[in-house]
Protein backbone atom coordinates (compact mmCIF):
# COMPACT_ATOMS: atom_id res chain seq x y z
CA UNK A 1 0.00 0.00 0.00
CA UNK A 2 0.96 3.61 -0.98
CA UNK A 3 1.36 5.51 1.45
CA UNK A 4 0.27 9.32 0.43
CA UNK A 5 2.50 12.10 0.80
CA UNK A 6 0.55 15.20 2.46
CA UNK A 7 2.34 18.24 3.90
CA UNK A 8 0.35 20.43 6.33
CA UNK A 9 -0.27 24.41 6.10
CA UNK A 10 1.14 24.52 2.54
CA UNK A 11 -1.30 27.36 0.65
CA UNK A 12 -1.65 25.93 -2.97
CA UNK A 13 -0.07 28.64 -5.21
CA UNK A 14 -1.71 28.79 -8.83
CA UNK A 15 0.72 27.83 -11.61
CA UNK A 16 2.15 31.66 -13.42
CA UNK A 17 0.47 32.68 -16.44
CA UNK A 18 2.99 32.20 -19.95
CA UNK A 19 2.78 34.89 -22.91
CA UNK A 20 6.17 33.86 -24.33
CA UNK A 21 4.67 33.72 -27.83
CA UNK A 22 2.60 37.10 -27.45
CA UNK A 23 5.60 38.78 -25.85
CA UNK A 24 7.70 37.73 -29.07
CA UNK A 25 5.34 39.05 -31.57
CA UNK A 26 4.53 42.67 -30.07
CA UNK A 27 7.25 45.24 -30.45
CA UNK A 28 7.61 46.89 -27.03
CA UNK A 29 5.52 49.62 -26.39
CA UNK A 30 6.06 52.14 -23.39
CA UNK A 31 3.65 51.10 -20.43
CA UNK A 32 3.21 54.33 -18.51
CA UNK A 33 3.56 57.93 -18.95
CA UNK A 34 6.58 58.64 -17.89
CA UNK A 35 8.20 56.04 -20.81
CA UNK A 36 7.16 59.36 -23.04
CA UNK A 37 9.03 62.12 -23.85
CA UNK A 38 8.32 65.60 -21.59
CA UNK A 39 7.38 68.69 -23.89
CA UNK A 40 9.36 71.28 -21.80
CA UNK A 41 9.00 73.88 -24.65
CA UNK A 42 7.23 77.10 -23.78
CA UNK A 43 7.88 76.57 -20.02
CA UNK A 44 9.67 78.78 -17.62
CA UNK A 45 12.82 77.28 -15.55
CA UNK A 46 10.66 76.83 -12.55
CA UNK A 47 7.81 75.23 -14.40
CA UNK A 48 10.59 72.95 -15.81
CA UNK A 49 11.47 71.74 -12.60
CA UNK A 50 8.70 71.38 -11.17
CA UNK A 51 7.84 68.82 -13.89
CA UNK A 52 10.87 66.94 -13.72
CA UNK A 53 10.50 66.81 -10.19
CA UNK A 54 6.82 64.89 -10.30
CA UNK A 55 8.21 62.76 -13.44
CA UNK A 56 10.72 61.88 -10.69
CA UNK A 57 8.53 60.95 -8.08
CA UNK A 58 6.59 59.01 -10.20
CA UNK A 59 9.58 57.00 -11.61
CA UNK A 60 10.55 56.42 -8.09
CA UNK A 61 6.63 55.49 -7.08
CA UNK A 62 7.21 52.70 -10.01
CA UNK A 63 10.48 51.48 -9.24
CA UNK A 64 9.28 50.86 -5.18
CA UNK A 65 6.33 49.08 -6.72
CA UNK A 66 8.63 46.90 -9.41
CA UNK A 67 11.27 46.08 -6.31
CA UNK A 68 8.34 44.69 -4.33
CA UNK A 69 7.09 42.80 -6.92
CA UNK A 70 10.42 41.57 -7.77
CA UNK A 71 10.96 40.41 -4.09
CA UNK A 72 7.36 38.57 -3.81
CA UNK A 73 7.95 36.62 -7.04
CA UNK A 74 11.81 36.12 -5.25
CA UNK A 75 10.08 34.34 -2.30
CA UNK A 76 7.19 32.62 -4.03
CA UNK A 77 10.25 31.03 -6.55
CA UNK A 78 12.16 30.21 -3.56
CA UNK A 79 9.19 28.57 -2.04
CA UNK A 80 8.01 26.62 -4.86
CA UNK A 81 11.65 25.34 -5.20
CA UNK A 82 11.52 24.10 -1.33
CA UNK A 83 7.88 22.44 -2.84
CA UNK A 84 9.83 20.62 -5.68
CA UNK A 85 12.57 19.53 -3.24
CA UNK A 86 10.14 18.17 -0.54
CA UNK A 87 8.13 16.22 -3.35
CA UNK A 88 11.14 14.92 -5.42
CA UNK A 89 12.59 13.70 -1.64
CA UNK A 90 8.86 12.28 -0.86
CA UNK A 91 9.02 10.64 -4.44
CA UNK A 92 12.32 8.84 -3.54
CA UNK A 93 11.42 8.00 -0.02
CA UNK A 94 8.57 5.63 -1.44
CA UNK A 95 10.45 4.47 -4.23
CA UNK A 96 13.28 3.22 -2.02
CA UNK A 97 10.02 1.55 0.53
CA UNK A 98 8.88 -0.25 -2.22
CA UNK A 99 11.97 -1.69 -3.38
Amino acid sequence: MARRATRSAVKAVPPPKVRVAARLTKVAAPRNTSARKLDLDGLSAEQKIALLLREREKMVTQLDAVQAKIATLEARDAQLADRIAWALDTLNDLLRDNS
